[in-house]
């Protein structure tokens, strides 16, 4: 049967939706979902009636019809708000309200004879069949697991009952539950950055599934009542929908934060037939938290946006938590990171970076293999010369777990610094590679661009979502191929979008360079040289700034300071057309020797290492 309306056009029979003759591709559940609304047109559908006719009685979750419903509506034209397709019965259920015309496949004059019935009868057999497999794909449950690895996306739970006290929740339990898997072996989980953007939202387990290229998704609902916390959660397949794991109405003291991982982590390990590296002697204690408030506070922490005012906020909330209850590593961890970002992305003097590296310390205090830890410590240690011990934090982190991306990618970040960019790019490109979706890793774009890989570097940008990183990679790009006016127009966008921080300046400075405002440009670069940036790198990039602009004498003294600062990347040097103008002087040249002997000295003492 063919089903008209509006300026769409259903095919029961072929399972097809268009929409002005063009093809419309939805998922098998939803199809089926409009199907069964259309034909019951007439009366009010209940939930239960959808769920025991479209899911052959399972129990499923209210959220999990509440997404097909959205993501029915948002296909067809409709929202919750008009409703003008598909109507909600508040408490009910729901009814189909456009307008529909049914149309015949074949000619109602004409009785259907021979091959025809034939060919008909054999449809609806393939049909019934084809539902069969559907249903039995969606709802069998393996024994065991066949596959060795997993990709896996934890996306933000959903509050059973909104509320602006409670809601911080559903982003700040998936990403507890992130960390704890990533002591799970060949497993790796989508990063907490990466599932942010889906915090408090309606959901479609199977189509985010797809877009993060997860093979499983876990999700559900919770429900906060006084101290203690109700929980359904589910397990799903990507590629088939198929419910791998579910548990309902599971509740949890609120004062025994890590009651909720152990449950999933111990269901995946043996669902998936996989090993927590605890089972090898490994400890992976985080503390113990006395007090449900300090808890509380360390949870909103997490639940902050990645901006100057979300990181703030953050780092204030932490302080407080850990005033109240210091014995909790995760605590320590997040407040040095926070500062961290506060002071570098927001251009901000707190007075606090050194802090951030006591913070780490803290942390690996009460737990050594806490990896959020042992990461951050080894970018600190990066940036502020001190890379023998940067890369023995690294090649710890990959010995704790060799499948995680972030253990790859803090060993190329290291050997960036140190010059060592074939390697480098190899490791970064290991992360980017078992981890697409994390906005950590695009930092493989300032490799690419340092070692003149540009369309490489675009490539990447192209892949993920705008931001003021992608705003001004596009600009730069563009500017370092020759592409002016297009490297014109992502900058000016760039500084209207990000004017009092990092990449506002940023593109402040290239701006004025491509106008020729020479004064202004050097202002712009000593505004950025007076944040007492602790980084070698970015004091690259400061002699980088100034080379552009031609002055010789502060770009070879910023050089001077990066390279000493434990920044060896003579290759970026070399590559760099900003030092052209002076290349041939001889304090450029002894710069460089520099950079290179300590490149070569830092490679010579990891090759007797690895002995």
């Amino acid at each position: 049967m063919i089903y008209q309306f509006n300026e769409f056009q259903l095919d029961s029979a072929n399972f097809s939706l268009q929409k002005i003759g063009k093809s419309i591709e939805l998922e098998p559940q939803v199809f089926n979902l409009i199907i069964y609304l259309i034909e019951n047109r007439e009366r009010l559908v209940t939930r239960d009636e959808i769920f025991e006719n479209l899911w052959d009685g399972k129990e499923v979750l209210d959220a999990t019809l509440s997404n097909h419903i959205k993501i029915a509506r948002s296909i067809l034209g409709d929202d919750g708000k008009s409703q003008h397709i598909i109507k909600t019965i508040r408490g009910r259920g729901y009814q189909f309200i456009a307008e529909v015309n049914k149309l015949n496949t074949l000619d109602p004059a004409k009785p259907i004879q021979g091959k025809q019935r034939l060919s008909k009868w054999y449809g609806a057999a393939f049909i019934i069949v084809l539902i069969g497999l559907y249903f039995s794909s969606h709802f069998f449950e393996p024994k065991k697991a066949e596959k060795n690895s997993y990709i896996i996306a934890v996306l933000p739970f959903l509050n059973g009952k909104p509320d602006p006290s409670t809601d911080y929740l559903g982003l700040a339990i998936a990403d507890q539950i992130i960390g704890d898997l990533t002591y799970i072996r060949n497993i790796n989980v989508r990063a907490s950055s990466t599932i942010r953007k889906y915090q408090s939202q309606q959901i479609n387990p199977e189509g985010i599934g797809k877009q993060l290229n997860a093979d499983l998704v876990l999700t559900g609902t919770y429900l906060a009542i006084n101290d203690k916390i109700r929980f359904n959660i589910e397990l799903i397949e990507t590629a088939t929908g198929k419910m791998f794991w579910r548990e309902n109405n599971v509740e949890f003291d609120f004062t025994k934060p890590d009651d909720l991982q152990e449950l999933i982590v111990n269901k995946l390990t043996s669902k998936l037939g996989l090993e927590n590296i605890a089972s090898e002697g490994i400890p992976t204690t985080k503390g113990e938290l006395r007090n449900p408030l300090a808890y509380e506070l360390y949870l909103k922490s997490i639940s902050q946006p990645y901006s100057t005012a979300g990181n703030k906020k953050a780092i204030d909330l932490l302080k407080e938590s850990i005033l109240i209850d210091d014995n909790y590593a995760p605590a320590y961890s997040q407040l040095g990171n926070r500062i961290r970002r506060y002071e570098q992305f927001g251009l901000i003097s707190s007075g606090e970076s050194l802090k951030s590296f006591q913070y780490y310390q803290k942390a690996l205090s009460i737990d050594n293999q806490l990896m959020s830890a042992l990461s951050y410590l080894a970018f600190y240690y990066c940036e502020t010369n001190r890379l023998d011990e940067a890369v023995t934090l690294a090649n710890k982190i990959i010995k704790v777990n060799p499948d995680n991306a972030d253990s790859h990618f803090t060993l190329g970040y290291v050997y960036r610094y140190a010059g060592l960019i074939e390697e480098a790019i190899n490791e970064m490109e290991k992360a980017v590679n078992i981890d697409p979706t994390n906005i950590r890793y695009r930092s493989l774009v300032a490799t690419y661009s340092g070692a003149r890989e540009f369309s490489k570097a675009q490539k990447l940008v192209d892949t993920y979502d705008e931001s003021s990183f992608t705003i001004g990679w596009d600009g730069l790009l563009n500017y370092r191929i020759g592409d002016y006016k297009s490297a014109e127009i992502h900058l000016k966008k760039l500084k209207e979008k990000d004017e009092n921080g990092l990449w506002g300046l940023i593109a402040k400075i290239y701006l004025y360079l491509m106008s020729g405002e020479i004064e202004k440009g050097l202002v712009a670069i000593h505004e950025l040289e007076q944040t007492n940036t602790m980084d070698s790198e970015t004091v690259y990039y400061i002699a980088v700034y100034y080379g552009m602009f031609g002055d010789k004498r502060r770009s070879l003294n910023a050089l001077n300071k990066a390279v000493n600062g434990g920044y060896y990347n003579y290759i970026f040097m070399q590559n760099s057309e900003f030092f052209d103008s002076f290349r041939d002087s001889p304090d450029f040249k002894q710069i460089l020797e520099l950079a290179q002997s300590k490149s070569l000295k830092f490679r010579q003492q990891q090759v007797a290492k690895n002995r």
